[in-house]
């Protein structure tokens, strides 16, 4: 998603010195924890949004068309195995130099320059950290799989390559992170919530209808993954399938302002 530069700025009297504001080393880790720990208010729904995007964008500029698939497996208490949920996309797979320079990076992004990707700020791939300390990016590329693991760290989060593989497989990434007992049912319910205006989907054990219809007109959109549930689905604005809702209160307040301050002029 292109990001709009606000270069409406006034400068008043001369300066003489400028100094850049950085960040300690040493004091880092802050930042990092801060962006975990307090930048998704809802976390799960957060991560199940990002995370689709991530492989709905890459499909795009794969130029596929096959599903996106979203598995979950449930925790077994009788053998101890912990549950998790997956994110598989068949796009363009995740190099080492797109590793190193892209995927490990905050706020480094390949998708500014275009409308046609939903990312942009280089958040996103990093939001299960809001969730859990550890998951697993497993991802091919150009007939090498590389598995990886991305860790929370001490100070600073970082991804360790495990183990590499020759395969004839396509490109593609898959997502891969521990669902802790009794977070199953609130994965399902986000997935429905916060992709309802997602086409081409395929869900595995997740109690989710494929065959659910996107509905959509020149100015709006609706789905029917909306029907039969009692969720207060409230108007929105939805941009590359993402659904932000309208906070119609917001609205009514700045419209009073912008309506008296009308009449102070009039």
């Amino acid at each position: 998603m292109k990001l709009r530069n606000n270069t409406d700025i006034q400068h008043a009297g001369t300066v003489n010195k400028s100094i850049d504001f950085g960040i300690d080393k040493e004091n880092i880790g802050i930042l990092f924890r801060g962006f975990s720990d307090t930048l998704y208010s809802n976390k799960i729904g957060s991560i199940v949004r990002e995370v689709t995007s991530n492989c709905f964008d890459s499909h795009k500029e794969a130029n596929i068309k096959e599903d996106v698939v979203i598995t979950l497996v449930e925790a077994d208490p009788l053998t101890g195995k912990n549950g998790k949920i997956s994110f598989k996309d068949i796009g363009t797979g995740l190099s080492p130099i797109r590793i190193q320079d892209i995927y490990s990076k905050y706020f480094s992004s390949t998708k500014r320059e275009t409308n046609n990707e939903i990312g942009g700020f280089g958040i996103g791939a990093k939001s299960p950290l809001a969730y859990t300390d550890i998951f697993e990016v497993n991802t091919i590329y150009e007939n090498i799989k590389y598995f990886y693991v991305v860790h929370r760290g001490d100070k600073v989060p970082h991804i360790k390559l495990i183990n590499q593989e020759k395969v004839n497989e396509h490109n593609g990434t898959e997502v891969i992170l521990p669902v802790r007992a009794g977070d199953e049912t609130k994965f399902r319910s986000e997935c429905r919530h916060q992709l309802r205006f997602f086409s081409n989907i395929h869900y595995i054990n997740m109690n989710i209808d494929n065959d659910y219809k996107i509905i959509q007109g020149k100015n709006w959109i609706a789905s029917s993954h909306t029907e039969g549930h009692s969720t207060d689905y409230k108007l929105s604005v939805c941009l590359g399938g993402v659904s932000y809702p309208i906070d119609f209160n917001q609205i009514e307040q700045n419209w009073e302002k912008t309506d008296t301050h009308l009449s102070q002029w009039s």
